[in-house]
């Protein structure tokens, strides 16, 4: 017996080969994940635009001095004496602060419309709210 005899032969480990499901991930792999997650975040934000509308601030224009001078007007017809002209202040100060509340609560920010250069047709709502508060009169 020789001594190459009684060394046992040591195998070559074989080449790894790459076959499906081998557990890497290829380029065409990552290709479809960016696609997919492309197509889903497309969809997503589309729903949200057509369903939501964008959710952008609505913003409207009060002209609370104007407010004030039919509240004036108002007081000086239907008030009898001093006192009731002042409760009727009160009254249309808690009342402008409710229906203002209201609106901030429906997600309106609401604007001074002395303050603001220009303000598209619709977004002035000092009409509506003068009839809420119940004072009417001409621009």
């Amino acid at each position: 017996m020789s001594d190459a005899a009684s060394v046992p032969a040591v195998e070559a480990p074989a080449p790894a080969a790459t076959t499906p499901g081998d557990g890497r991930i290829g380029l065409g792999h990552v290709l479809l994940i960016a696609v997919a997650c492309s197509a889903i975040s497309g969809v997503a934000a589309w729903k949200l635009a057509v369903n939501d509308g964008m959710r952008q601030p609505r913003l409207v224009a009060v002209d609370y001095a104007r407010l004030a001078s039919l509240q004036v007007e108002h007081a000086a017809k239907a008030a009898g004496s001093r006192e009731e002209a002042v409760r009727m202040a009160e009254n249309f100060a808690q009342t402008l602060n409710s229906v203002t509340k209201d609106y901030a609560d429906r997600g309106y920010w609401i604007i001074d419309s002395e303050r603001m250069l220009a303000v598209p047709y619709g977004n002035d709502i000092t009409d509506e709210i003068a009839e809420r508060l119940r004072v009417t009169g001409g621009k």
